[in-house]
């Protein structure tokens, strides 16, 4: 576990991110919980503001068109939680792209949920139909996806607060 002391303090909104299937949703409901604040799941977030789902919105209009919304979204947060008393679980690619990451330790306290890339592949080959961006993948295709990925994301991830 790392971690940057008294950070936390001086913030009040809570963000969880890491790759997908990592448990950053239950984690955050638990976590919201234990500190009597609201908890946002990105993801549901955007599909009650599009009334659309994620998965329609990646296959309809495409990913760049996706992470435009996410963006807008994870701002609107801000706006909508005045008191900032929220834990939020983004999604796995959220703090990857259009400067995201940079809003996030901006505005809140970031913890990076590291699973095992083992536990991840199980739990994927199990939802498969849920992620848009796997659900097409083989078994095989599916691991070699998530080492990937996965590489290419933690960059991002690594710069969160705290590492779990």
């Amino acid at each position: 576990m790392r971690f940057i002391p008294n950070k936390l303090k001086a913030q009040q909104i809570i963000y969880l991110l890491g790759f997908m299937a990592t448990g950053k949703s239950h984690t955050g409901k638990l976590l919201s919980q234990r500190l009597n604040y609201t908890f946002v799941d990105l993801d549901e977030y955007i599909e009650k503001l599009t009334h659309c789902s994620v998965t329609t919105l990646f296959a309809t209009y495409g990913e760049t068109y996706f992470r435009t919304i996410e963006k807008d979204c994870l701002q609107r947060l801000i706006t909508a939680h005045p008191t900032g008393k929220i834990v939020v679980a983004l999604g796995g690619g959220t703090p990857c792209f259009n400067q995201n990451m940079d809003f996030i330790r901006q505005t809140g306290f970031s913890i990076f949920i590291n699973t095992p890339l083992s536990e991840i592949y199980q739990r994927l080959q199990k939802e498969k139909h849920k992620r848009p961006l796997v659900a097409h993948l083989s078994d095989m295709e599916l691991l070699t996806f998530i080492q990937q990925l996965y590489l290419q994301r933690y960059r991002f991830y690594a710069q969160a607060d705290m590492e779990i």
